[in-house]
Parts: C-alpha cells; structure tokens; sequence
C-alpha cells in the first residue's frame, strides 16, 4: 500500500460498522467525500495549523486554510503511489459475519464507490516540510482511532 509505512506499529483507523442505513448517501457519496473532505482534512488541519493570531474564529479559519492551501498536488500520474480506494467485502468483523459492500441493501451489485481509502499527505510549508502525513478511514473494519505524532 505505501512502501514506507509500518502497518504493524501504525495500524489502520477505521469503523466496525458498515453503510448500515445509509446506502443511498454513501453510493453518492463514498468515503473520501464523506469522511476525508468533510472530517479527516479538518483534523488535520487542527494538528498542523500554525497557532492563530487569536482565538477569533476568522484567525482560526485563516490558520486552516493555510494548511489546506500547502497541501502538495499530486499529479495523475503518481496517484498510486500516493492513494489507495478499495472496498469491503463479505467477511467477519470481531467474529461477526458481514455482508460485503456489493451485497448491502440499496448498493449496486456493479458500485464502484470506495468504502476504504487512505492517503500520504505533505505539506509544503517550513514546519513540516517532508514529513508524511497518513489520513485514512475505512468501513467494516477493527475499530481504532488515534492521532500519532512523534
């Protein structure tokens, strides 16, 4: 997946529970809008934000946005190096038989929709310049949810 992280130090954050009764949304909407854009860049934005000149809400707001803007573009080409989709499929989650995505009610036998993603991040400003940032959510998996700095 990414050649440089430990996934036995590091594990995956990630939610035991499926689409549940939200199929419609999520088939329109997959996770990387649902929970990357919406949630997991607010996140880290709050992590990696320079102290704001107060605690005024547009300081605030203007901190974040300055993580968002030195978030470095990746080009087409290197998506796969940086990015990974995938899906859940049936199996067992803490000894409970699941239903795979496809198989969820109100989810195209054929859907393309991401139920898992996780991306590398840098971003190209002095304090963290070439330091990775790991973001990722996924469906149906060991429940974990942490953020590491060291």
């Amino acid at each position: 997946m990414f050649p440089y992280w430990n996934h036995e130090q590091f594990p995956l954050p990630a939610e035991e529970v499926g689409v549940e009764t939200r199929a419609s949304f999520y088939e329109q909407t997959g996770a990387l809008r649902d929970m990357i854009q919406n949630h997991l860049l607010q996140i880290l934005c709050m992590v990696a934000m320079e102290p704001p000149a107060s605690l005024e809400s547009g300081e605030i707001r203007d901190s974040k946005v300055d993580v968002l803007k030195s978030i470095r573009r990746i080009s087409p080409e290197k998506v796969d190096h940086y990015a990974v989709r995938g899906q859940y499929g049936r199996g067992k989650v803490n000894g409970v038989k699941v239903n795979g995505y496809r198989q969820e009610e109100g989810i195209a036998h054929d859907s393309n929709t991401e139920t898992f993603v996780a991306i590398k991040f840098y971003l190209d400003n002095e304090r963290w310049e070439d330091v990775p940032f790991y973001v990722r959510t996924g469906k149906n998996l060991k429940k974990l949810n942490e953020i590491r700095i060291r």
